[in-house]
């Protein structure tokens, strides 16, 4: 568990843009651009036709914050930016801020983790929580990445199969320029 906090200390570090509810800056766009391919490879549409949804560990910028017509949201992430606060509560958005292993997870149509399990507690724990609350599990995470200390797991691409089976696919790392440089595995698994 301390490496788990040693590396929260590091992640805030990587965040350090204020939040800009407008989206009209560089860091917005940066966010945008990934969550757009995260959109495309996963199928997911931005219209989210009331559904309920969670997303898992997306720091200040969410990919909700590009979504439209989405029901009960719930963002799971234990860092607290306080500049992210007010805006994602008007936007009726509850943030959870505790680690997804040792919260109570509300049952959902959708679960959304975008580059997240090299940053939690236990990997494994993350995916039987979140295969309990949710109807569909979209994902996009990087493999075979060193450790270091924001990343405390280094995942290959049978963990994934493991996992999540046939609904693995491989996206190529430096494939789209602006993207993920790591070669990922994503896809859309029906629990």
């Amino acid at each position: 568990m301390r490496k788990w906090d040693m590396a929260q200390k590091h992640e805030r570090t990587h965040h350090p843009h204020p939040f800009n509810p407008d989206f009209d800056d560089h860091n917005s766009n940066f966010y945008r651009n990934f969550y757009k391919n995260y959109f495309i490879f996963t199928g997911l549409s931005h219209n989210l036709h009331n559904k309920s949804v969670i997303e898992v560990g997306p720091a200040k910028i969410s990919g909700l914050c590009f979504c439209k017509n989405y029901g009960d949201a719930y963002l799971i992430e234990p860092l607290i930016f306080e500049d992210t606060l007010v805006f994602y509560r008007e936007r009726g958005i509850t943030i959870i801020h505790e680690p997804v292993e040792t919260c109570d997870l509300p049952k959902v149509n959708m679960v959304w983790m975008f580059n997240l399990l090299q940053h939690v507690i236990d990997p494994h724990t993350v995916i039987e929580k979140l295969k309990g609350c949710a109807e569909e599990i979209y994902f996009f995470e990087p493999i075979d990445v060193p450790t270091d200390e924001k990343h405390i797991h280094s995942l290959g691409e049978s963990f994934f199969i493991e996992a999540f089976g046939a609904a693995v696919k491989k996206y190529k790392g430096m494939s789209i320029p602006g993207f993920h440089r790591a070669d990922c595995v994503y896809g859309k698994y029906i629990v």
